[in-house]
This record gives C-alpha cells, structure tokens and sequence, in this order.
C-alpha cells in the first residue's frame, strides 16, 4: 500500500473509532459517509450475479471503492459503478472471479495496488484517461483479458501489472509511458507483440516473455534494431509516400513551387516527372491524384502505368504537363490521396506562365 492511501486508511479507522466517522449499511452495502462523500468499505460475498452501486447514498456522492471491499465477492458477475467514482483502492476487486464486465468510470483518477488481481472471467478492460499510474498487480492472474487500451497520461506500469494475463496477445504503450517495471508483463501466454507509440521508456528486469516483439516508429528515441533489451524488434507497420522530383529531391507536403515556366496559350508548355514511392514497410493503398485550384485545367496528369497501390519500396512515375489557358500566372495544386497515416493528403503547388 502506498503512503498517501495507507495515510487515509490510519486517518479513517481512527475516525471511525472515535465515533466521528461511523459505518452505515443500505442492503448490502457497508459504507463511511463522512459528511461531503461517501465510500464503500465493504459488499457482502453473499449475493450473487449482477450488481449497481448508487450514486449516491445519504444525499452525498459515492466518490470511493476502497480497499478490499469487493474481496471474497465469489459470485458477482457484473459491477455497475457510479459515474462519480474517483478513487478504486488496493485490491479492492480482489479474486472476484466471475466478473465478466466491469466498467471503470471516466471520472477515476487513482486505481491502487491489485484492484483488479485475479479477475479471470473479464475479457477486456478500458482505463480512464486521468490514470498516471497502473500500480503493482493491478490486473494480475486475470486469465482471458484479452484486451486493455492503456491511455495517454499514464506515465508508469508496475510490477507484475499484467502478469500471468495469459489470454492478451498484444498491447500498445502510449508515448507518456517513461517506466515499466519488473515483469510488467510476464507469463502472457500468448502475448506476442508490444507496440511503442513514443521513445523507448526505462525497462524493468524481465518485462516482456522471450518471443515477444517490439514494434516502434522510426523517428523515436532509444529503440535498437534487430534487437532491443533483447527482444525482436522491428519498425511499426507503416504506410509512407514520398514525393520525389526530376532533379532527385524529396519534396515536403504543400511546401515551395513547382515551377514549369511560360508557354503559349494552348501550347504544349513545361514537363516534369515526379516518382511518387512507398519507403514505409505496409501497403499504401488507396492512391488517387487529383488537381484542383483556380487554374487547374492548364495541368495534366499522366502515370506510366495506372496504379492505386504501392507496396513498400514500390514508386510510380507521375508525368505533370503545362499548357496554359489563359495569360499570365496560372496556379494549381496536385494533390496525392492514400492511407499514409501522416500525410493522407500530399500537396505540390503547380505554377507556369501563360503569354
């Protein structure tokens, strides 16, 4: 148990033995109110099936599940918390075997050590975006979870916090991720790859089981190739497009001009060849290229060959002629439509000259 819980455990057993902050009872519910929210202290282990927890009780807020409350509850299928939920103390679903379908509200900003430890029938499980911290066995021995998103803000993962989840096959770190520790994720069965969406965090002993993959993106820190902390490890899978010009130059999204100097009204005016290229390691597809912009007739697009999909290290030649008409500046814009995650929309400004 941690210092800041451990202190309002003491604070509130003393409380309670001083007669100020006295236990109640609705069914079977025992609870502390003490006068601003209240907190479930205990559930009877005798009823069985699906359950709701009140919102509020005595006029104030269920604001806390705490520690071990829900322990020994055998038979309970489904937990219904409050919407007003804050705090899900230590262990407080401890070995609560039958919960299938347990929902944590948006609200929780504190889940302790073990809350959800042994939980073998819950199958998936969302974790509030105020989360900083997966405590130590948070979801340990939780047998078929086979899904978990992590969010963004969560910052630490401790120490056997998935451990033994055998059914969970893969899972992804958001980039706020700095620390995992000790076999964070040790005897999953069938887990088999982990995705990093950030630079590499600080690892613990035995984090991941040998045979596990680490997937990461190739502009993040602290991640080695073909093995980092001695696993697999590979780039995430990726669409990339790259827009290459005649004279060899990546050009970048919607920057600079392309410039296909003057020619006659109708004439045949300036050419240029651009290769546009996969250099990701997942299948662009969906390519489409269109012109737009105020002047987009004076352009034409011609491909060496009709291609809606590139493999990765596949390109395709894009053949762009000017002719003008009308005179004067004559603008437009080449835009390159595909999956690529970061660039779904690639811009070339086109400009020539009518006379």
């Amino acid at each position: 148990m941690n210092l800041p819980s451990l202190s309002l455990a003491i604070t509130c057993v003393l409380l309670f033995a001083s007669g100020l902050l006295p236990a109640g009872t609705l069914g079977p519910i025992t609870y502390i109110n003490d006068g601003t929210s209240v907190a479930i202290s205990r559930f009877s282990d005798d009823i069985e099936g699906p359950v709701v927890i009140p919102e509020t009780i005595e006029g104030k807020p269920v604001t806390t599940i705490g520690a071990y409350a829900f322990m020994g509850c055998w038979n309970l299928t489904e937990v219904t918390l409050p919407s007003g939920i804050t705090r899900i103390e230590e262990f407080a679903f401890l070995r609560c075997e039958q919960i299938a379908s347990l929902a944590i509200p948006a609200g929780v900003r504190w889940i302790g050590n073990g809350a959800f430890m042994g939980l073998d029938q819950l199958t998936s499980v969302t974790i509030p975006s105020g989360i900083t911290l997966i405590g130590n066995y948070t979801f340990e021995d939780c047998t078929n979870l086979e899904n978990v998103m992590i969010p963004q803000g969560v910052t630490r993962i401790g120490t056997y916090a998935f451990g033994g989840c055998t059914s969970l096959a893969s899972v992804k770190i958001p980039a706020s991720v700095t620390r995992i520790d000790d076999h964070a994720f040790t005897d999953c069965m069938d887990f088999e790859e982990v995705t990093f969406l950030g630079d590499a965090p600080s690892m613990g002993k035995g984090v991941f089981d040998y045979g596990t993959t680490v997937y990461s993106s190739p502009n993040k820190k602290g991640f080695t190739f073909p093995k980092w902390q001695g696993y697999d490890s590979e780039f995430i899978p990726t669409p990339v497009i790259a827009v290459v010009s005649e004279d060899k130059r990546v050009l970048k999204n919607g920057k600079g001009k392309q410039q296909f100097g003057s020619a006659k009204v109708g004439k045949k005016g300036g050419e240029k060849v651009y290769a546009i290229a996969n250099v990701g390691n997942l299948g662009l597809t969906g390519l489409t290229f269109i012109l737009s912009g105020a002047n987009k007739g004076d352009f034409k697009i011609l491909t060496s060959r009709r291609i809606t999909k590139l493999q990765g290290g596949e390109y395709v030649g894009l053949l762009v002629r000017f002719i003008p008409k009308g005179k004067g500046l004559r603008k437009a814009t080449l835009q390159i439509r595909s999956n690529d995650p970061k660039n779904p929309s690639f811009l070339v400004n086109l400009s020539g000259q009518g006379k």
